[in-house]
């Protein structure tokens, strides 16, 4: 029997955390586990996210969304931007703001069809191998779950030793789950090092060179960098070199201002070299004050700034003391 009059609270507390793990490691203001019936899709669950715009309860004809194309083909459905997409511009998640989504088929044990396991971003987004892998996984427990709660449905026409072997194959899912987990979180930590690389040019002159986009999340990895370096290391100056920045927003400036003046606090002077015209014009133009932050406008006047500072005179590529022979 495909139909269940009501769901037990420790299968619920479960797939809500699952969900809410799904938003936290794919950094997503959605995931969902979607119920299907009647050709009507259902916001069974719905992570507890910020800017989540789906709630419990919520029903709507299947026709033109997302988990109708993944409960009908029976593969995942994995969308970067269905505004840039002429099979999904019309999509009604689109209203919601809603242009990229990845998800899978969701089945009870006689393969019919439950729902739909997935997550959605309000922006583009190329969702990685790993988190395809990640959300493979979750829909198979998902699906244990259900096999489990008929298998004690119909408890009596079954043997023990079929139960075990059910619980037994969940808890190896579970374990291959949690590895799963912990790939993610090492190769988290790996970006985290290499979108913030800290290099000592000089004893306590340590430069960051930054590249690319810097958003809220990459300067507060910046942040956490510069200081834990601070705290371990008798670093006396930072040169943050933004030549290699493209973008920047409001909410971004602000941190980085912050960390430059945490880092005065701590008794070190940070310096920012090469600001971009651009940036510069971004920065003018959101109110941003660096009157009263050391700039220079290349990462080499930043080198000489901290050489002098250090009592050293950078000449033909060589440090030499600026203190008199005796």
């Amino acid at each position: 029997m495909n139909t269940f009059e009501n769901y037990p609270e420790w299968i619920l507390k479960k797939w809500q955390g699952i969900a809410d793990l799904l938003a936290e490691i794919i950094s997503v203001p959605a995931a969902l586990i979607m119920k299907t019936e009647n050709e009507c899709m259902e916001v069974f669950i719905s992570s507890q996210s910020e800017n989540n715009p789906y709630h419990v309860g919520e029903r709507a004809k299947w026709y033109g969304l997302y988990c109708e194309t993944v409960i009908k083909t029976q593969n995942k459905l994995l969308i970067p931007n269905a505004t840039k997409d002429k099979n999904w511009d019309k999509n009604p998640d689109i209203k919601l703001g809603m242009i990229a989504y990845l998800g899978f088929p969701i089945n009870f044990p006689d393969h019919q069809p439950f729902g739909t396991l997935c997550v959605l971003n309000n922006k583009e987004r190329p969702f990685a191998s790993l988190d395809e892998k990640l959300m493979l996984q979750f829909a198979n427990v998902i699906e244990l779950d259900l096999a489990l709660m008929q298998s004690f449905e119909f408890i009596t026409g079954q043997s023990a030793a079929t139960v075990v072997e059910e619980v037994t194959e969940r808890k190896k899912m579970e374990e291959l789950l949690q590895k799963q987990v912990e790939e993610l979180q090492e190769r988290d930590e790996r970006i985290r090092e290499l979108s913030t690389p800290l290099v000592e040019v000089w004893e306590g002159v340590v430069m960051l060179p930054l590249i690319g986009i810097l958003d809220s999340t990459r300067a507060k990895q910046l942040t956490e960098s510069v200081l834990e370096r601070i705290a371990q290391a008798k670093t006396e100056i930072i040169i943050i070199d933004v030549s290699g920045i493209v973008a920047i927003d409001t909410k971004t400036a602000s941190h980085l201002l912050r960390t430059m003046q945490a880092v005065k606090l701590m008794g070190s002077e940070a310096i920012i070299t090469g600001i971009r015209p651009e940036v510069a014009t971004t920065l003018v133009t959101l109110g941003i004050d660096l009157s009263n932050t050391t700039t220079r406008g290349t990462l080499r006047q930043g080198l000489e700034y901290a050489y002098a500072k250090k009592g050293f005179n950078r000449s033909i590529g060589k440090v030499q003391s600026s203190q008199p022979k005796t």
